[in-house]
């Protein structure tokens, strides 16, 4: 919960970072986006009152608005100047409730999340180039990690079969992705008859 917030079933112990850590400013980053918010309101005020007719009746209260979001973030701009983009811990509101795990625990969860997100690029890109839109590539393999499915274990081999949410020609290209993962002769790592891993769709 304290690095990720999602529940994780482990028994990792924490550490309270020291006060005079230096962090991001919550407070300022939640001040930014304020301001991104009312400054994206006014444009869109803007654009309607550019579109209406110059005796439409709506232009009156969308000029309130205007002036209404131009205030808004006059008030916030003058805020920023007393609300430093980062702070000592100790001067937010992250005092006494942020944590970290300990380093050697930390460094084996960030491992295990760099490899995951390698394998996934490199799934994504086998998977790109049998689409005919490649950047939907990470969608779909989303899609595919979801998918549930059957496992039937033999002496010899452990086989999986999907059921992925997929139009027909996405299903071609998965197939064509498990072509290639098969290929590459996997076998789960505890498993001492290092049986063939492979996979196929659910037809």
């Amino acid at each position: 919960m304290e690095r990720w917030g999602i529940n994780q079933l482990d028994g990792r112990r924490i550490e309270r970072y020291d006060p005079d850590t230096i962090v991001p400013n919550p407070a300022r980053r939640r001040l930014d986006r304020a301001l991104h918010l009312a400054m994206h309101r006014e444009g869109l005020i803007l654009r309607e009152l550019a579109l209406l007719p110059a005796d439409h009746r709506r232009r009156e209260q969308l000029k309130q608005d205007l002036a209404s979001s131009r205030a808004e973030q006059r008030r916030l701009e003058a805020l920023r100047p007393d609300t430093p983009r980062r702070a000592a811990l100790r001067d937010t509101e992250l005092a006494d409730r942020l944590v970290r795990h300990l380093t050697e625990y930390k460094t084996v969860l960030d491992t295990v999340r760099i490899v995951a997100a390698n394998i996934e690029t490199e799934l994504a890109a086998r998977l790109a180039a049998h689409l005919p839109k490649p950047r939907e590539a990470k969608k779909l393999l989303a899609n595919l990690f979801a998918a549930p499915g059957r496992v039937t274990v033999s002496d010899q081999a452990i086989h999986v079969t999907l059921a992925p949410a997929a139009t027909a020609r996405e299903r071609s290209a998965i197939a064509a992705l498990l072509r290639t993962v098969n290929r590459d002769r996997l076998s789960l790592p505890d498993d001492v008859s290092r049986r063939r891993l492979t996979f196929a769709l659910h037809s």
